[in-house]
């Protein structure tokens, strides 16, 4: 499987924490325009969270991603469609100390067998 290009983009996140639950809503920004919001859901009786996102330039959901978090790892699958074709999705959050996390995604056309990276994310807490 071939993806588009992959480039590199600046952007500015804003976390909107949901007070008295375990959600948060984060929305990205690319060159002053917003670009998409992520929808993270803790679903306790399950003790799993779910991720989904939006684009703000069709406003569709895409389908969620399920997983947790292990030994400072967060692993998240789902499926999806690219270019008609269904895919695997893995999204990982890694944290990199008190203030950093890496945030990684990569499809799969063959199952899950092999992961080919399409978009990779650094954020840093700035206040």
């Amino acid at each position: 499987m071939t993806l588009p290009h992959k480039r590199i983009l600046i952007a500015l996140l804003s976390v909107l924490m949901v007070a008295g639950t375990t959600a948060s809503a984060a929305e990205s920004s690319a060159d002053g325009s917003i670009e998409g919001m992520n929808l993270r859901l803790c679903e306790p009786q399950a003790e799993r969270w779910s991720l989904t996102f939006v684009s703000m330039r069709d406003g569709l959901l895409t389908p969620a991603v399920f997983g947790g978090f292990r030994d400072g790892v967060g692993e998240f699958h789902g499926d999806d469609q690219l270019g008609g074709r269904p895919i695997k999705v893995r999204f990982l959050v890694t944290r990199q100390g008190k203030d950093r996390a890496t945030f990684e995604q990569a499809f799969s056309g063959d199952g899950g067998t092999t992961w080919e990276t399409n978009w990779v994310a650094v954020d840093r807490r700035i206040s």
